[in-house]
């Protein structure tokens, strides 16, 4: 049998039930009863497990669309992130607004570069500018808004992934025109299974036809809607990218209507492949690291004169920090790279009453001749000035844990598949909090703490996980992070919270037919830990990227026999039963690498 790729959950909405889990599909309701007097295990017969359905009539009821709302440009998580500086960027965001503005024929704009050129900024940038012009504000010579945005971010749960993406879209069109929110309600009301659906599907159904219908009752020069994509390439999966692409070139088709895709992304290829595939001359194309250099670097010096005058007014300095060479200096290190200036900035900013000692230490330090080279040397410098403040005064077997721990809280915090706060990553590693708050102190130049987003914790730019993952760029073993054995450690604790925490009923359920969806997300949360619910929704992931070395030490068949009904009640109350699926479907697999 072919093994898909990916599965999406198609129980529909589960509830409590005395005999099982019971769920609903399109009209119809059924239970699954499991029978629970399994025979001993063995090879041939390794999962035993009678499923029986029994469909009635239900009264169709307006489906639970699953929303990432961390994705959008006005989300909590966004509230401290950048725009353009002022004077900064005055060409390129010019000739794009001159795009989204105009007649141009071609409505797909594909702004691309290598990582750190400030893509996510100029995306930002324009999504807040459109954003100020829905509704009352929309300005008369133009007629233009934003639609909706959805900004990707590898390890962010669902902001990497394309399920939620249609759904995303649609809640923010919904905000734009009443007339937009009623037919988009309408195909919830007709759609019970929508949820399901195919992510082309999804799209066809919210996006692409109250669109079409809306313009169809809509004078001709209406309303002109922004589509706003950044860092499509943080989507963590190549396949759903060319499915994105195709989706974005279907609603710049709509007859007779005027919808622009601004889109951002490195020049990865999976991207180039779905993009040149689309109709030929729909699409613009921007590369944003062959601007000509002096114009950058006139708008790095811009940047760091702006930065630096802040750390001066926050330090009650009377001096100045810096001199004009001084900020010649940085903008040459910088290479072109945004996301270099903004990790000297913040590294200075964070030394406090030290932050003219760092600003000489980088000024002072080799050059590198190239982009990549002066970024690695950069969070080469900031490790090393961290970790020498934190061990200073340790014996070397004390300062070498202190790197051990850096190794387990720095490695999770970039492998794992959602963020989450430093309460939860300790109970999720098994390590005190304090020391987990005590390495994001000393790391806050390149690691975020999200005060508005529940103390969340992200790394700053995704070009940090990647120098620490590769070993030809980070050459200090005390600082360099090995994928397989982060991936195998987080596996065994997951393991460690399955075994020791799933339990029938969790949320202590009194009245059977209770709906999942019906329970309040602080319930679930309280009896069903944050780490609780990653550990049952990412294990497989974990399971897949270690090693037969980490694979072989969980107790793969006990939690099997054991755990199993309790690991699919836990996911029915998280919303995630799609994870099971794709865990069932390949479980033969499984068995035959790990025995």
């Amino acid at each position: 049998m072919e093994i898909p790729s990916r599965v999406e959950n198609r129980f529909g909405e589960a509830r409590a039930s005395g005999d099982g889990i019971t769920f609903q599909a399109g009209v119809n309701t059924g239970t699954i009863n499991i029978n629970r007097e399994c025979p001993p295990f063995d090879r041939e017969n390794y999962v035993h497990v009678l499923i029986v359905v029994e469909f009635t009539e239900r009264p169709r009821k307006t489906p639970f669309l699953k929303v990432a709302y961390g994705a959008t440009c006005d989300a909590a998580n966004k509230e401290h992130v950048p725009s353009c500086l002022p004077g900064t960027r005055v060409e390129v965001l010019k000739e794009i607004q001159e795009w989204i503005d105009g007649g141009n024929p071609k409505k797909l704009y594909w702004l691309n570069g290598m990582a750190g050129t400030g893509k996510s900024t100029i995306a930002m940038t324009l999504a807040r500018t459109y954003k100020g012009m829905t509704g009352k504000n929309v300005r008369p010579e133009k007629n233009v808004c934003l639609g909706a945005t959805f900004c990707f971010s590898r390890g962010g749960g669902d902001l990497a992934s394309a399920s939620r993406f249609a759904a995303t879209v649609a809640i923010q069109l919904a905000e734009v025109s009443l007339q937009l929110r009623k037919l988009i309600e309408n195909v919830l009301e007709d759609n019970p299974r929508l949820d399901s659906l195919s992510v082309q599907e999804q799209w066809d159904k919210l996006i692409i036809q109250p669109l079409s219908v809306f313009y169809q009752c809509t004078p001709t020069g209406s309303i002109s809607l922004l589509f706003v994509i950044d860092a499509l390439d943080e989507c963590n999966n190549a396949e759903d990218v060319n499915v994105l692409i195709r989706c974005l070139e279907r609603v710049t088709q709509i007859g007779g209507a005027n919808c622009r895709v601004f889109l951002t992304s490195r020049p990865d290829q999976p991207i180039k492949a779905g993009l040149g595939n689309c109709v030929s001359g729909s699409r613009e194309s921007f590369v944003l690291h062959d601007i000509e250099k002096s114009i950058v670097d006139q708008d790095l010096n811009l940047y760091y004169r702006d930065q630096l005058s802040r750390i001066r007014m926050i330090m009650s300095s009377e001096n100045d920090i810096f001199s004009e060479s001084l900020i010649a200096n940085l903008v040459e290190r910088s290479h072109g790279l945004f996301i270099h200036a903004a990790t000297v900035c913040r590294f200075v900013q964070n030394g406090g009453f030290l932050a003219v000692e760092r600003l000489n230490l980088l000024a002072k330090s080799e050059k590198a001749d190239n982009a990549e080279k002066e970024l690695d040397k950069m969070y080469t410098t900031v490790l090393e000035y961290s970790f020498v403040s934190a061990s200073d005064g340790l014996c070397p077997e004390e300062a070498e844990k202190i790197h051990q721990l850096f190794q387990r809280i720095v490695g999770a915090i970039i492998t794992i598949s959602d963020a989450m706060n430093s309460e939860s990553l300790a109970l999720l590693l098994g390590e005190k909090r304090e020391r987990i708050d005590t390495i994001l102190s000393v790391l806050n130049s390149v690691i975020n703490v999200e005060e508005n987003n529940n103390e969340l914790i992200r790394i700053l730019h995704p070009s940090f996980r990647e120098y620490l993952l590769d070993a030809k760029r980070c050459t200090n073993n005390s600082y360099s992070i090995l994928a397989d054995d982060t991936h195998g450690y987080i596996l065994t604790r997951c393991f460690d919270l399955l075994m020791s925490q799933l339990q029938r009923n969790p949320l202590r359920i009194t009245q059977p037919g209770a709906k999942a969806r019906d329970a309040e997300i602080e319930t679930i949360n309280r009896y069903i830990s944050i780490p609780l619910q990653y550990s049952s929704r990412y294990w497989w992931n974990h399971f897949q990227k270690s090693s037969d070395k980490w694979r072989n030490n969980v107790p793969l068949l006990e939690f099997l026999q054991d755990k199993y009904l309790y690991w699919l009640e836990c996911l029915a109350w998280i919303a995630q039963l799609g994870q099971a699926v794709e865990a069932m479907l390949k479980l033969n697999t499984i068995f035959v690498s790990h025995f």
